[in-house]
């Protein structure tokens, strides 16, 4: 009896690249200076902030150019708690009382635009207005809010009165992304995900199936608005500066490029794409001075043309163009055996 080879599998290229990409970044501390560790911890509270608008964004469909108010919301609570109310913890004012804010926030907005099924362009427009109304306000309550220049001088955390080094800042960053990365991931993976998947590809036949697409629209417009703010808590403990612009729309639609870049409904690829292109946006400056910012939007314009499913998105398919290749080949392999057993 002629003998055939067994099957050729990928195994779980996706979860393999996953995985050292994790390994790099807990190994990141190993090999850089202590400001580049501050800084790439940074670069992680940007991560969180880019999770959660593709949490919105990617599922159902829903572009919010605004975010960036409710990641300034819960950087300025922060700073303003840690400099004068030093009573209350960090960890308290960080996990608790900046995403309580941003939630709120959110909630708020997001009962106001979808009990009156706000969507499309005019949702992304509506957003983006509450962004720049944000950053107006925080310029110019001066005396309290610091105006333009900003509050400076913000304290790193402290957790039971020992304050974190640089290198545990970034630790704290690191797994707090990747415990809501995982916690994410579990969400859109079940019915509640599909559920979203549904509002996403025609909100009007989930409904018809008898959702309430508002309850649900809301329900996660609120738990990112949370998330952006632990994102910019934490980003003011790290930098240890906050001004307007951090709740603009600059900084709104930059996160969307990024999620765009890496790869939008992924959840992966707003991950990746913020830290590619923040890195970048560092090492473009320093190599090519004043034309980092010709070469990074050739970057964009590249991905767009040649990868509209972001990179992410070109791998994952490249992946399975392969593993589909590999098994038709597996296929044949196994007739041509039995037939010649025949």
């Amino acid at each position: 009896m002629a003998t055939t080879d067994a099957p050729v599998e990928l195994k779980s290229p996706a979860s393999i690249a996953k995985f050292a990409g994790l390994l790099a970044l807990v190994a990141l501390p190993l090999f850089v200076s202590e400001y580049q560790v501050s800084t790439w911890s940074t670069y992680l509270a940007f991560a969180l902030l880019a999770l959660s608008i593709d949490l919105v964004w990617g599922y159902t469909g829903l572009l919010t150019l605004g975010h960036a108010a409710f990641f300034g919301a819960g950087a300025y609570v922060t700073a303003k708690l840690l400099k004068e109310v030093p009573a209350v913890p960090d960890v308290a004012v960080v996990f608790l009382v900046a995403p309580a804010l941003a939630a709120l926030l959110t909630l708020g907005l997001g009962w106001f635009l979808f009990s009156a099924d706000v969507k499309g362009s005019y949702f992304a427009i509506t957003t983006l207005i509450v962004s720049i109304i944000f950053e107006s306000v925080a310029g110019e309550f001066v005396g309290f809010l610091g105006g333009f220049n900003g509050i400076y001088g913000i304290p790193s955390i402290q957790v039971v009165g020992f304050e974190l080094t640089a290198t545990m800042s970034y630790y704290l960053a690191l797994g707090v992304l990747v415990g809501s990365y995982l916690l994410l991931r579990l969400l859109v993976d079940s019915a509640f995900g599909r559920v979203l998947r549904g509002i996403r590809g025609n909100q009007e036949r989930t409904e018809f199936f008898g959702y309430d697409t508002q309850q649900y629209r809301l329900i996660v417009f609120t738990l990112s608005g949370a998330m952006a703010g632990v994102a910019g808590s934490m980003y003011a403990t790290m930098d240890g500066f906050v001004s307007p612009p951090l709740l603009g729309f600059v900084l709104s639609t930059q996160v969307v490029i990024w999620i765009a870049v890496g790869g939008r409904g992924t959840l992966i690829g707003a991950v990746f794409g913020a830290l590619l292109i923040q890195y970048l946006n560092s090492t473009l400056s320093d190599v090519l001075i004043n034309y980092w910012e010709m070469g990074l939007a050739l970057l964009f314009i590249a991905v767009v043309i040649g990868a509209p499913q972001g990179i992410v998105g070109l791998l994952s398919d490249t992946v399975e163009g392969i593993r589909t290749n590999l098994e038709s080949t597996n296929r044949s392999d196994l007739r041509a055996g039995g037939e010649a057993d025949d």
